[in-house]
């Protein structure tokens, strides 16, 4: 299972750029990505997907 999650930009420090999600229902609530993990100009948005097995339907 997926799930998909739009983030926006919200600030950088020394060694991250953070990224935050306000939907009150939102898997993830921010997130910090290291600078060198991103281009020199970090994007406006980037996109989340979480990855995930569902067990809940096993019997």
């Amino acid at each position: 299972m997926e799930k998909t999650i739009k983030m926006n930009w919200s600030k950088s420090t020394k060694g991250t750029h953070v990224y935050t999600n306000n939907e009150p229902d939102a898997p993830v609530s921010s997130i910090y990505i290291k600078r060198n993990g991103l281009p020199s100009n970090a994007p406006d948005n980037i996109t989340l997907t979480i990855d995930f097995e569902d067990d809940s339907n096993q019997d």
